[in-house]
């Protein structure tokens, strides 16, 4: 079932909550930032208090600026600012728009399942899915580094065989190529 506009904001936090937080954590001043991006300090004032929209393009240069993922932000402000759009994008890409942190985990699950190249599809049963769920959640929305060990007893399930058949067959599909 597609997500409706008003699903898809309640998502996330707004934009410019966000980017007030992050100012605070990042012990700079707003004027600090706004003179980093090329603003004046009551526009980014106005931004951090939801009064003006962040341009889109200044996103990278503002995630940079605040030590965050650029992909997180910009897809939070899509997210907000024009849900549609996103969902097409999304889709369009095929879920290919994921953040650093997003991209190091399904790196790691390729590699779990014996190293699958990028260009084959990953599928899953829901059985699946729900594991590999719990391995996150139990990592919360951090590091997957954290847990090396369930990765690992997850890599040695795939080895000695004790993996679905799925993904024991997508790993010998992916070792032919």
């Amino acid at each position: 079932m597609a997500k409706t506009a008003p699903q898809a904001r309640a998502r996330t936090i707004p934009v410019a909550e966000f980017i007030k937080n992050q100012i605070r954590l990042s012990g700079r001043s707003q004027s600090d930032v706004a003179k980093e991006l090329g603003y004046a300090p009551n526009l980014m004032a106005m931004i951090s208090n939801g009064n003006t929209r962040l341009p889109l393009n200044k996103v990278p240069a503002l995630a940079q600026a605040l030590g965050v993922d650029e992909m997180a932000l910009m897809r939070m402000a899509i997210t907000e600012y024009d849900p549609v759009l996103w969902e097409v994008l999304d889709r369009v890409f095929r879920g290919r728009l994921v953040t650093e942190a997003e991209g190091k985990l399904i790196k790691e699950i390729r590699e779990a399942a014996g190293g699958i190249p990028e260009d084959v599809d990953l599928e899953f049963t829901d059985a699946e899915l729900r594991q590999i769920g719990a391995i996150a959640n139990k990592a919360g929305i951090r590091t997957v580094e954290k847990h090396r060990a369930e990765i690992e007893d997850f890599k040695t399930a795939l080895v000695q065989g004790k993996a679905s058949d799925k993904v024991q067959r997508v790993t010998r599909v992916a070792a032919k190529k």
